[in-house]
């Protein structure tokens, strides 16, 4: 999932799904290395890891689904 953010002109951000933090190094060399309008200095990145809490959505009707 990517996109721009409201508040800031020029500002994104982009989430990633790994298969683990053990993958967290790669996808900060990717960021900041392979991506050649970062190396260049045309673009900063910032990389964090974050763990959402958050549910899946279900329907009314569906077991954990609102009334």
């Amino acid at each position: 999932m990517a996109g721009p953010m409201s508040d800031r002109a020029g500002d994104g951000m982009t989430i990633l799904r790994l298969p683990g933090l053990e993958q967290l190094g790669a996808a900060t060399k990717l960021a900041t290395e392979d991506d050649t309008s970062v190396a260049g200095g045309f673009l900063a990145v910032t990389v964090r890891p974050w763990h959402p809490m958050m549910r899946p959505y279900r329907e009314a009707g569906e077991p954990g689904g609102s009334a």
